[in-house]
């Protein structure tokens, strides 16, 4: 897997800098994590068993609402604020890419 060294991604993982991401670091391990318990699960369990089958629906209903209130709280929340207080640090051609791709995305013009 590459890691991507993006401005900002140290002082996240080493809480320096202005913006402590930590919540989110381990918000998206705890999904990695509970993905691949979720995919263990099913490939064990029997699945011609219909309760066997239900559990398992079960577990990628909640997994499938747990990440779409994630990704939606990042969406209203996080990247409006971070882009706002970070975007002045970008190339211009970056920040117009940035505007150009966000309000098609959220129906929207950004606040920053």
């Amino acid at each position: 897997m590459t890691t991507q060294k993006l401005p900002g991604t140290d002082a996240a993982r080493h809480r320096t800098g202005d913006a402590d991401l930590t919540i989110m670091l381990a918000a998206h391990q705890a999904f990695r994590r509970d993905l691949a318990r979720l995919v263990r699960a099913a490939a064990a369990a029997d699945l011609a068993d219909p309760a066997k089958r239900q559990s398992v629906a079960a577990g990628w209903d909640l997994f499938k609402r747990e990440l779409h209130l994630h990704h939606t709280a990042e969406d209203e929340l996080i990247w409006p604020a971070l882009a706002a207080a970070t975007l002045g640090q970008l190339p211009p051609p970056l920040r117009l890419l940035y505007r150009a791709l966000w309000k098609p995305r959220f129906n929207k013009t950004p606040r920053w």
